[in-house]
């Protein structure tokens, strides 16, 4: 079966309500992409039997497949079941092999098997289990006449599980006949608009099967390469490393690496490679970049720790910034941020320091520094670098840009100053 239209249907109130967020379709839109296959809709439901029945005939009609999740579970107000077996209007049907595993289940946990569990294994005639590893909900698919219908559990790591180890492998997998390869870049310190317009000349050459998105998040942009045809994939591969290597010459240093990498990875690396150690000295973050750093397995290995110097009080006692930098050019400063580094770099005895003072806001600012200024700077025992930074006004945001920016800032400096040109 050729499957070109897709649409996702999602069963719940609570999603509707805001008491939850859909992150089940986030999942499901990435993976699909990432296949060639870009859902044409998304739907949202509530537990409503009627409205179910209703969406279920309008995307059966128009689409090759359909993956609904939500609704499986063993209360009452679960009724994705109960609907599909009134949209296909077949009866439901006691399934001993839904039994006997979910029996298993309660078995090894030692518990007894409720009345509304044991409701679980009554599926409507006619389905294909979709193997469950994760829970007792079973994944389902039928098929209505033209089209593939998959229901699976609203749980996202359910119906992950169920995504990957049935549906791909063995629904969508062998319905892809185009050979599709796919990249992904991950950028700092460059907006969407300037990341395009610095690749207008690669990508003009590019043939029209060839396709680049991009995915702005705060503080970076994740930019897709994508490449399909019908031809032979030799020749696709050749074309896709000679476009994948121009992107990522054009890009430069501000290319952070590819796939699913990050900041406080790459630095990571950079400090294992030289046996580099660092220190974080943090004002206005508030520990956020601390705490991205030590997010990384074994950053034990390079990070040494850090300072949350919030007042002025703890800028000069703690760190050693003098009473007469602060007083002379106030918290927020280039002199203030560049004696952090210089004086953390002795106390966190560390060869690398990263230190940021700015003014999240949404008070504090003023006409010469208003609200989102920032200072971040990066040294070492014999070089240390400044930068300034302006945001907006929004606190959250504020904080979330300033950590990243500091990552990258501090990410730039260990390629300026310790890796080799053959490298980078």
């Amino acid at each position: 079966m050729n499957i070109k239209k897709i649409s996702l249907l999602t069963v719940g109130d609570e999603i509707l309500i805001g008491q939850i967020v859909d992150t089940n379709s986030a999942w499901l839109g990435e993976k699909l992409s990432a296949l060639g296959i870009i859902p044409q809709s998304l739907i949202s439901v509530g537990d409503n039997q009627d409205k179910i029945t209703e969406t279920l005939t309008l995307l059966t009609e128009q689409n090759d497949l359909v993956i609904m999740t939500g609704g499986l579970g063993p209360t009452k107000d679960d009724i994705t079941v109960k609907s599909i077996a009134d949209f296909l209007k077949t009866p439901l049907i006691f399934n001993e092999i839904v039994y006997e595993r979910i029996k298993t289940i309660f078995e090894k946990l030692q518990r007894p098997l409720s009345p509304s569990h044991k409701q679980q294994c009554y599926l409507p005639e006619g389905v294909e289990i979709l193997h469950n590893s994760m829970g007792t909900a079973p994944g389902m698919l039928f098929k209505v006449r033209q089209c593939l219908l998959v229901s699976l559990p609203g749980v996202p790591y359910e119906m992950k599980a169920i995504m990957e180890e049935e549906v791909i492998p063995k629904i969508l997998m062998p319905a892809l006949h185009e050979t599709m390869l796919q990249e992904t870049f991950v950028v700092a310190g460059k907006g969407e608009t300037e990341i395009e317009d610095s690749l207008k000349d690669t990508i003009q050459q590019m043939p029209d099967y060839f396709s680049v998105a991009y995915l702005p998040g705060l503080g970076q942009v994740r930019l897709r390469l994508t490449a399909r045809g019908n031809f032979a994939s030799e020749i696709l591969e050749k074309q896709f490393a000679g476009f994948s290597e121009n992107v990522s010459s054009v890009l430069g240093s501000s290319l952070i690496g590819k796939g699913d990498t990050n900041l406080e990875t790459v630095i990571g690396g950079f400090c294992n490679s030289y046996s580099l150690k660092i220190g974080t000295l943090e004002s206005c973050t508030g520990g956020r970049v601390s705490a991205r750093l030590a997010s990384v397995a074994g950053a034990s290995a390079y990070y040494t720790g850090g300072i949350i110097a919030y007042t002025n009080e703890i800028k000069n006692r703690i760190v050693g910034v003098p009473d007469n930098i602060l007083n002379t050019y106030g918290a927020v400063s280039e002199e203030t941020v560049k004696s952090m580094v210089e004086n953390g770099i002795k106390v966190l005895d560390v060869d690398v320091a990263v230190a940021i003072s700015g003014i999240a806001g949404p008070t504090g600012g003023s006409p010469e520094k208003p609200v989102g200024t920032v200072w971040i700077a990066v040294g070492n025992s014999t070089n240390v670098e400044t930068r300034l930074l302006k945001f907006g006004k929004k606190r959250e945001q504020n904080i979330t840009l300033a950590t990243q920016a500091a990552l990258n800032i501090l990410r730039l400096f260990l390629l300026k100053y310790y890796v080799t040109e053959a490298e980078k």
